[in-house]
């Protein structure tokens, strides 16, 4: 290894650095280019991998992950996953770009949900939530802004202003891209409730051939950049719902409204409010998420219920929940909808007003897990 260190530093003083920063692996430039560049060619002889790779087959992970796990939303899906071959096929031919897709639509519909496993599929290892008894593990290399972190009324707004809450931004960003060398999903959810201006400081980070620089705070830092041309970002908003439910009204069925139509209009009404938050030009892809009918509502409540007894196999063998049972947890009494019609009343539609967010926190599907517990208790004392 020592040996095979020396090559390489003789190697990268020997050959002219590249003035250029789009590298592959987010290389570093400045007085660390040496040795960030030496860290990069180890790698790849020795098979040193990255902190936060990705799997080997993007595409295919991602299709398997969001057919299982994203309810409801199959346009939605198709769209992605064509934007994620477009950016492979970039990525392979030399066009480094980051990917910047806009998820948009009504609360609850599987916009968050569809960020968070889009990183599952795509980032190939595991990281412990911190907690002594916590189980739960999330995706190395993802990240989470929230817009209300963001918001006029935060505390980060409040106390430093717009230059503050930018400087916040791009160190985090920083942090994160320096510590999984380049490669990562960003996520910002909420992001109609950002204070103006605030995401302006990430334009560099978000062109073709992007990059973010480490923030200098005195005459002697030394300047590091990486490129994020391995950065998947996506801004989450529900900006242009009413479009979409009367998109949808006008139907009658979903399944019969192209998405591209949604995608067409939906554009259209965001490029005010991106270019209030100044995002405009560096949206690639817009994605619509359509809202949720009480058939939706149910399919999602059998996969989370699937996905509860999967993580209990050690305390009851198999759970069973009659069709009876899902209906009155959908009902009226546990899940709040609004009847919807188009303007000339032919088209009829009954939407769930938070979709499938009203199953968890004090809903129904929280209720049949207590029951559960409390029967297992019985049946197990000290369990």
């Amino acid at each position: 290894l020592i040996v095979l260190l020396s090559l390489v530093l003789v190697k990268s003083q020997q050959q002219e650095q590249p003035k250029s920063i789009f590298t592959f692996n987010g290389l570093v430039t400045s007085a660390a280019d040496t040795i960030y560049s030496s860290y990069s060619l180890i790698a790849e002889n020795i098979g040193i991998e990255y902190t936060c790779p990705f799997v080997d087959d993007i595409f295919d992970s991602l299709n398997r992950t969001l057919k299982h796990k994203i309810i409801a939303q199959d346009a939605a899906v198709r769209l992605i996953m064509n934007t994620f071959l477009v950016w492979e096929q970039d990525r392979r031919s030399g066009f480094t770009r980051p990917l910047v897709i806009a998820m948009t639509g009504p609360t609850g519909v599987g916009k968050t949900e569809t960020a968070v496993q889009i990183a599952n599929a795509i980032l190939s290892k595991r990281l412990k939530q911190s907690g002594l008894n916590s189980k739960k593990d999330f995706p190395k290399g993802m990240k989470i802004f929230r817009g209300e972190d963001y918001s006029s009324t935060s505390y980060l707004i409040q106390s430093l202003g717009t230059s503050g809450a930018q400087a916040n931004i791009k160190k985090e960003l920083f942090d994160h891209l320096s510590y999984c060398y380049g490669h990562a999903v960003v996520i910002f959810d909420e992001v109609q409730k950002v204070e103006p201006n605030v995401l302006q400081v990430l334009a560099s980070a978000l062109e073709d051939y992007g990059f973010i620089s480490s923030p200098i705070t005195s005459p002697t830092d030394k300047s590091i950049t990486y490129s994020t041309a391995n950065v998947v970002f996506i801004f989450i908003s529900d900006i242009a719902e009413g479009i979409i439910k009367n998109l949808l009204l006008t139907v009658g069925d979903r399944s019969k409204l192209p998405i591209q139509v949604i995608r067409n209009k939906v554009k259209t009404a965001l490029d005010n409010q991106w270019d209030r938050l100044k995002l405009s030009k560096e949206i690639k892809e817009v994605v619509p998420f359509l809202p949720l009918e009480p058939i939706h509502v149910k399919q999602i409540l059998r996969l989370k219920l699937k996905e509860y007894e999967d993580r209990n196999t050690n305390i009851f063998k198999e759970l069973l929940v009659d069709d009876d049972v899902l209906e009155l947890m959908i009902g009226y009494n546990n899940i709040e909808y609004k009847n919807s019609s188009n303007v000339l009343n032919t088209n009829y539609k009954i939407f769930a007003v938070k979709g499938a967010r009203s199953l968890d926190k004090a809903g129904p599907l929280v209720h049949l897990k207590n029951l559960i517990n409390d029967i297992i208790t019985q049946c197990h004392p000290g369990r």
